[in-house]
């Protein structure tokens, strides 16, 4: 279980401190000078995000109802009229940032009370009023020995599916005080669970067990929990519903599964339904089961025979449907990239909640964020106000987007096999198409004057040259070994980020005569680049912060390689700062004066994937492909080492 999902701070003092008691030494770049370092960096705005989870309540006062929606790190609240397709929806507040991604909502409308299942960070406690609408407050965050990824609330307690932790019981009481009541560990992974009537002489609780399938418990004493029964499922068992005997179970990669539980020792699979894409949860309604398939998007299953069950309808969702809700005919599905709102008879949709951001890369200019959504295509915000950072405009086709880069008024957009889309940005909030060109795999573009320069994937480098009307004039296509990922230029030379191939340095000049003429070989997977003078600084995947002199393009020279926790997968640079983006275990923030000795002063833990890292004067920027656009302050530093540093 990692710590709790927050900002974490490394104070390098600790390495003087090595120092002096016989360990190894400083850096260099610290002989006979103060080394300063930064302060912690401090969230100042957040927008987007994905969106994993829905709870919908209805009739809770004469007028309203009311939905509660995850959006990245914070819970959306909204009064709603679902049958007002003009206007279904009003928003009423927002909380502020959790420490992880919602994961489930449950709501307990009498006291006024949300409770979110927030992964890695365990359980958030939130408070909201009917009577005096507002943004939910952050009551209480408990950090439970696991993974926290669905909830049921039952009398005075919560169950938590804690993942490698199996089933945990809580009682929280009046003045939010938890305690544990009982942990039963199950052999797999607790996924989701449900909390059944009494049958005879059980309690019984079924959960969804990752490759452990289904497992029986009985809660009827909660201090003495013991198994009842259980059944192996032929994929993962992500999610499960349970009605009358019968449990329905999400199992991955191996579709639905229906099982018969009528004998709690010996439960039958009945049918089994292999959906086209990774069953993530299943619900029954009205006589179906509704499957979320990730990639699949919603599945209808008919269960006139469950022997044999059959697809009865699908409904192509443009990200990963994650939740499902009901209402009036309706289905309201929270996927990846918004909140859907579905006729179940007609299958067709309502517009949808346009709230979600879900980037790969950015790019900055002006008081704007340009970034590449894969599901969505380009996505601004306004960072005007970076504490009230907003979505100006958006960009659909193409829906895939890797890369931005904006040169003036115009941003140019690496689109994948869609190509490279340029788009006039002059308003950033009605952005204009100007032109595409074809490429295999568009996955980073470089811009310098009238020509773009594509990491067209493993096509190579691709360039393109415009004429003022954007009209191409003249391209080619250079074949560099390896996976092109990403392109940056300086002088007469583009340094190519090859995947395991390393980075290839090319003559670019002229684009005629474009060749390969240097380079350095992959540590592991050189992803991302970025050069500040005579430097080069290379996210190498699993290897970490490489730094390599290009003073000589044609012979470069490694200078240091920093290992990560994690996977670097991009990084820029500001002053004597580097910051890269480690994926799941976010921004590493790494000191670079002594370039043959960097070493990291401070970590920051994003609440997902941290995929694209910028900088504006004080501020950092994060694109987090669960947490949307993280926006950090970057205050001026207020320590330094103090105590007298000789190194011999």
């Amino acid at each position: 279980m990692s710590p709790h999902r927050s900002l974490y701070f490394i104070i390098v003092l600790v390495l003087s401190l090595s120092v002096l008691l016989g360990g190894s030494p400083l850096p260099a770049a610290a002989t006979g000078q103060a080394v300063t370092a930064a302060t912690v960096p401090q969230l100042l705005g957040q927008v987007g995000g994905e969106v994993s989870a829905l709870y919908f309540l209805n009739n809770v006062d004469p007028m309203l109802d009311h939905l509660y929606l995850s959006v990245g790190p914070r819970l959306y609240y909204f009064t709603a009229n679902l049958l007002d397709p003009a206007n279904p929806l009003t928003l009423v507040g927002v909380s502020d940032v959790l420490p992880d991604i919602i994961r489930d909502i449950q709501i307990m409308p009498t006291l006024g009370r949300a409770y979110v299942a927030l992964g890695e960070s365990g359980l958030g406690i939130l408070y909201f009023n009917f009577t005096t609408p507002g943004s939910p407050a952050v009551l209480k965050l408990y950090d439970t020995p696991g993974y926290a990824n669905k909830l049921w609330l039952s009398g005075d307690y919560v169950y938590v599916s804690d993942g490698d932790n199996g089933l945990l019981i809580l009682s929280i009481d009046d003045s939010f005080n938890v305690t544990v009541v009982n942990t039963y560990d199950t052999p797999g992974s607790a996924r989701d669970l449900y909390i059944g009537e009494i049958i005879g002489d059980y309690r019984p609780a079924y959960v969804a067990d990752g490759p452990a399938g289904l497992r029986i418990l009985d809660l009827t004493d909660i201090h003495n929990i013991t198994e009842i029964g259980y059944r192996d499922s032929a994929g993962y068992a992500e999610a499960l519903d349970y009605i009358t005997n019968f449990v329905f179970l999400a199992a991955g990669d191996a579709g639905l599964q229906i099982i018969n539980v009528h004998k709690l020792d010996d439960p039958i699979v009945l049918g089994t339904c292999d959906t086209p894409g990774h069953a993530q949860f299943a619900m029954h309604y009205g006589g179906l089961i509704y499957v979320g398939d990730g990639t699949g998007g919603l599945r209808i299953v008919n269960t006139d025979t469950l022997i044999a069950p059959c697809e009865d309808g699908f409904f192509d969702t443009p990200g990963l449907a994650a939740d499902l809700g009901w209402y009036e005919g309706l289905v309201l599905i929270a996927d990846y990239s918004g909140m859907r709102l579905v006729n179940s008879a007609t299958l067709e949709e309502s517009p949808p909640l346009e709230i979600t951001l879900l980037p790969d890369k950015l790019s900055l200019s002006g008081d704007h964020a340009y970034l590449a959504d894969p599901w969505q295509g380009l996505r601004i915000v306004n960072t005007a106000d970076p504490s009230a950072a907003t979505l100006a405009g958006s960009f659909a086709p193409p829906v895939t987007a890797h890369e931005v880069t904006v040169a003036g008024e115009i941003a140019y957009v690496a689109a994948g096999a869609q190509g490279l889309s340029v788009v006039d940005v002059a308003d950033p909030s009605l952005p204009v198409a100007i032109t595409s060109v074809a490429a295999a795999d568009a996955l980073a573009v470089a811009v310098d004057g009238d020509t773009a320069y594509l990491a067209d994937g493993a096509d190579g480098l691709l360039g393109i040259q415009f004429t003022a009307e954007f009209t191409p004039t003249e391209t080619l296509l250079l074949d560099t070994p390896g996976y092109a990922r990403d392109v940056v230029l300086q002088g007469d030379y583009a340094y190519v980020a090859a995947d395991d191939n390393g980075l290839q340095v090319i003559d670019r000049w002229p684009l005629s005569a474009m060749s390969i003429v240097g380079g350095v070989d992959a540590l592991d997977r050189s992803l991302a680049l970025v050069v500040v003078g005579d430097l080069l600084y290379l996210a190498d995947g699993d290897a970490g912060l490489r730094i390599i002199d290009i003073a000589d393009a044609e012979s470069p020279v490694e200078l240091a390689v920093y290992p990560l926790s994690g996977t670097a997968v991009d990084v820029t640079v500001a002053g004597d700062l580097a910051f890269v983006a480690v994926q799941d275990k976010g921004i590493s923030v790494i000191h670079i004066a002594d370039p043959q000795h960097p070493f990291e002063l401070a970590f920051i833990d994003t609440p997902g994937a941290a995929r694209g890292v910028a900088v504006d004067g004080d501020a950092l920027y994060v694109a987090d492909a669960q947490g949307g656009l993280l926006i950090y302050s970057l205050p001026p530093a207020v320590y330094t080492f103090s105590l007298p540093l000789v190194l011999k």
